[in-house]
């Protein structure tokens, strides 16, 4: 997909009112749809008794100043991130 009609399409993304976006707000636009989401994650996850605290790294070379370089690592660009893997369903 092209750069152009990537930002064509975001320019049509909407899914709260026009008139409760708070312009600040970076995710104003799918803020709706971001919190349905979390809400469902949140009310359908079940921990297992085999989880972990772990550290990751999402693969990106966009700058910015959470960007991290790790040279032991498997992805040695990216966005580091502490998450709480569950081993018996995958679920991060």
């Amino acid at each position: 997909m092209s750069r152009d009609l990537f930002k064509a399409r975001m320019a049509m993304l909407h899914t709260v009112e026009f008139a409760d976006e708070n312009p600040n707000d970076k995710l104003r636009k799918v803020i709706g749809f971001v919190n349905t989401i979390r809400e469902k994650c949140k009310a359908l996850y079940q921990p297992s008794e085999h989880v972990a605290v772990d550290e990751r790294i999402v693969k990106s070379k966009h700058r910015s100043r959470i960007w991290q370089y790790v040279k032991n690592k498997q992805t040695k660009f990216g966005i580091k991130l502490w998450v709480w893997p569950d081993s018996a369903n995958g679920y991060t």
